[in-house]
Formats: structure tokens, sequence, C-alpha cells
């Protein structure tokens, strides 16, 4: 993801946790390339965010390949 994406997601996961919401984030790189590292690159660069939604395994979301829950 951008800069941009995670600043935004967990300014507004901290905004509106406590009233029930939730973010459910899935990697992809398959959106101008936001998301092109491993597992452990993807983890080790949210960290700088503090992150804290939970966040899947990366996925793909077109193709032949995309996931069920896309």
């Amino acid at each position: 993801m951008t800069d941009s994406n995670y600043k935004d997601l967990v300014q507004t996961y901290t905004q509106f946790k406590d009233q029930g919401f939730e973010i459910i984030a899935y990697p992809s790189n398959q959106f101008g390339g936001q998301e092109p590292g491993s597992a452990k690159d993807i983890k080790e660069f949210q960290a700088g965010y503090d992150v804290k939604f939970p966040v899947m395994s990366k996925i793909d979301v077109n193709g032949g390949k995309a996931n069920d829950v896309w």
C-alpha cells in the first residue's frame, strides 16, 4: 500500500474502532504494484504505521487466481 493508504486506514480505524468498526486488510500487488514485497516485507512496512487492524495474507484480486473474498 502507499504511504497515504496506511495513514488513512490507521486514522479511520483509530477513530471508529470503539464504535465496532473493523478493517480487515488484504494486501495485493495488483493495484499499481503497491505491495510488491513478501509477507515479511509487508509486515515490516506496516510496523512504521502502527497498524492494529488485522492484515491477511497477500492475495490476487483479479485474474484466474483471484481470491474468493474479493
